[in-house]
């Protein structure tokens, strides 16, 4: 597969069991051999998964439980995603509306990154880390939905103490300034010529299935 230039749009989406479960179209920032890092910019127009009543969906199987993809615009801040290649976790940095101040850090547990002819798939494995932006406190997230997957037989014991495990290790990078998590991301900012990047005509295009047992 290619690498890709900064500047350029591509669709980072999430696969679960060979469905596009979501796909946000984002800016190339670096593609190197040690960290892929992405720009999704407000105001972006994506597509996500939701009930068919336009509800949130948490913990479900996506073959047998009811859901839609429907339109999204993204009406947070900037946010940096951080994907060192073959991690099973992302670094995301949310700023402030003027992109002038980091506001948090976020550690999104998930697959690693596949590259595919349009950009690159993962699989989300809901857990989650939110770190503040000095990186002095941090909390776990959405342990519940993580339970409630566990319960339904969508996560099996040995993968949730992976993902975990994932989580901890991942956090003890991010405290500890190690690369690629470095300082210089604290005062990144996004060129202001780039423009915000639409949904290409392909991008639901066959994708495989994820190769994780979480959503199996």
């Amino acid at each position: 597969m290619r690498t890709w230039s900064p500047g350029e749009h591509l669709v980072l989406r999430e696969v679960r069991q060979g469905w596009v479960w979501s796909a946000k179209p984002v800016t190339m920032v670096r593609d190197s051999d040690d960290l892929i890092a992405l720009y999704l910019a407000p105001g972006t127009r994506w597509k996500r998964a939701r009930s068919p009543n336009g509800a949130r969906v948490d913990a479900i199987d996506p073959v047998s439980d009811p859901w839609v993809l429907s339109d999204a615009t993204w009406t947070d801040t900037g946010v940096l995603i951080l994907c060192p290649p073959g991690a099973g976790h992302a670094l995301l940095g949310f700023w402030d509306d003027n992109h002038g101040a980091l506001r948090s850090w976020y550690l999104n547990l998930q697959e690693p990154l596949r590259r595919t002819p349009i950009g690159f798939d993962h699989l989300d494995q809901i857990l989650d880390l939110v770190v503040s932006a000095d990186r002095t406190t941090w909390s776990w997230k959405d342990e519940d939905e993580f339970a409630a997957a566990q319960a339904r037989g969508l996560i099996d014991a040995e993968t949730a103490a992976a993902i975990r495990a994932e989580g901890e290790r991942a956090l003890s990078l991010l405290l500890a300034g190690a690369p690629p998590y470095s300082r210089e991301w604290e005062t990144w900012v996004p060129d202001p010529d780039w423009t915000i990047p639409c949904l290409p005509a392909r991008w639901d295009n066959t994708v495989e299935k994820a190769t994780s047992p979480c959503w199996r």
